[in-house]
């Protein structure tokens, strides 16, 4: 952030505006709550699921969240770019926190809430074309000298659109093991966990209730974060957001441990 945009006049957010570096950098108010950002990432579970409603700041905490842990993937160690984007934010005044956290992670980070399919082919679509762009994000990990031929043949699956998007029955199991693969992949390239951040995990689920295919959504869903977060070893965090705790019988019924937090939780840990 230039000192140019520092000093020009303040702007209000418009509405959804959630993305924290765009807030940043282009001199628009921020309401500075990064001091919520260590015990949200330090004092809960190893998996995590924060329930707000609506327009509650949900996106922008992930956002948030992204830019401050993650690392420069070509210059390991790198905090340039977060020194500047946290400048004066409270979260600063820990500076242990942020020399042992800030810019240390790999990050996987994605949102569903584009999910929104007419039908359960449409859905799988949607959610292949985000998973493609997410892994689009890590293609240099196709030529990585860390994995193995057979990981990296499973990766490349991924940046594979054709197939992502085909509604067959292999589209649907790589969908359903495509977090777990990515992280794992970055994982053995970049010598640490990653962390993984998955924002408005309920849309595909609330919107195959409405629409009359939520068995089959269910099953990509609870498959695709059963194999992410219960017997992921690869990540160092998971954190979900969304709006409902359950849908029907319940998405997490074979995630254990998972620790949520709602705005009726009694948790100091995580302030108002």
């Amino acid at each position: 952030m230039t000192e140019k945009v520092q000093n020009q006049p303040r702007l209000i957010p418009r509405a959804g505006e959630d993305d924290f570096e765009i807030l940043r950098q282009s001199g628009i108010y921020y309401a500075d709550k990064t001091q919520y950002l260590k015990p949200l990432f330090l004092g809960t579970d190893r998996r995590f699921l924060l329930l707000r409603p609506r327009r509650f700041g949900k996106t922008l905490t992930m956002t948030t969240l992204r830019s401050f842990l993650e690392m420069d993937y070509q210059h390991h160690g790198d905090t340039s770019r977060q020194q500047e984007l946290f400048r004066g934010l409270k979260v600063t005044a820990d500076r242990g926190f942020c020399e042992q956290h800030m810019g240390q992670y790999p990050v996987v980070a994605l949102s569903l809430k584009d999910t929104d399919g007419i039908d359960f082919r449409n859905a799988c679509d949607l959610l292949g074309d985000i998973i493609w762009r997410l892994a689009s994000r890590f293609s240099w990990l196709k030529d990585s000298r860390t994995l193995h031929a057979d990981e990296k043949k499973v990766f490349s699956r991924l940046l594979d659109e054709d197939l992502l998007c085909s509604g067959t029955a292999e589209a649907i199991k790589t969908l359903q093991s495509s977090l777990v693969t990515i992280c794992s992949a970055l994982f053995r390239h970049c010598g640490r966990k990653p962390v993984l951040l998955i924002d408005e995990y309920d849309v595909p689920l609330q919107k195959a209730s409405m629409r009359g295919y939520y068995e089959p959504m269910s099953g990509v869903i609870g498959a695709m974060l059963s194999k992410a977060l219960k017997s992921n070893a690869d990540i160092s965090k998971g954190i979900l957001t969304g709006c409902l705790r359950a849908t029907k019988e319940g998405i997490f019924t074979g995630l254990n441990n998972l620790s949520i937090d709602t705005v009726l939780t009694d948790s100091e840990s995580l302030g108002p």
